[in-house]
């Protein structure tokens, strides 16, 4: 039986769909209307795919999901599938912390320890075997750590969360209400909350974050520090 193989972009947009599956629109693609004009294609929120692929990239970084260069016909499609070792992995540059379909300014250092697939490298397009990926989906699926999973009654692995629905109410009552903006720092968000919740910095830090993915509020947001020209 031959293997499906998929490029790494079509990973992401699967486990893109299951981690926010069923979930509430983000504010900012809400406002932008949700459908094209031929109202058959969604607007998607950037954050919440960016999110997906970074799983699914750390995944491939740590080992846990094998990731191949395959080569592509002009009728699109792979052929000749060679495994990427994770050393050469970890050596690939990344576009927002997620790897390519289509391999970045290779290293020449890869060239001299591995010709051959610095070569596939070079023209190939970097996949995950379906099968593998369905394996490690379910996994993943299995903790029920996801956003879409969070109404779920089963008990989720690790420590309980801090993260409360009561605590995301409150803070969400507080930057609606004007009272607080991103850029105004965690630790007085930690202070308008002290009379009903005692969460740590880094717990704030963690849960803004994580809200702001999911509601696309732009008071979480922080916002991206400017490059200093050299």
């Amino acid at each position: 039986m031959s293997k499906t193989y998929l490029p790494f972009s079509e990973a992401v947009v699967r486990l893109n769909a299951g981690m926010w599956g069923g979930f509430k629109r983000a504010d900012p693609v809400t406002a932008a209307k949700s459908y094209k004009a031929d109202n058959k294609k969604t607007i998607g929120f950037g954050p919440r795919r960016d999110y997906a692929g970074q799983r699914l990239t750390k995944a491939a970084l740590n080992g846990e999901l094998r990731i191949y260069v395959a080569n592509e016909s002009e009728a699109g499609e792979l052929f000749e599938h060679t495994i990427v070792p994770v050393e050469i992995l970890k050596r690939l540059i990344t576009v927002r912390e997620t790897l390519p379909d289509h391999p970045i300014r290779l290293s020449r250092k890869i060239a001299i320890e591995n010709a051959k697939l610095f070569a596939l490298l070079r023209t190939g397009v970097l996949v995950v075997d379906e099968t593998e990926f369905k394996a490690w989906y379910r996994s993943g699926w299995g903790k029920h750590k996801w956003p879409s999973q969070r109404s779920s009654l089963k008990a989720r692995r690790g420590r309980p969360t801090k993260q409360s629905d009561a605590l995301r109410n409150a803070i969400l009552t507080i930057v609606k209400g004007g009272r607080w903006h991103r850029k105004d720092g965690i630790r007085k968000l930690g202070t308008l909350l002290a009379d009903v919740h005692t969460p740590s910095d880094d717990t704030l830090e963690r849960l803004v974050i994580e809200m702001s993915r999911e509601t696309g509020n732009q008071a979480l947001w922080r916002k991206p520090r400017k490059r200093r020209r050299s």
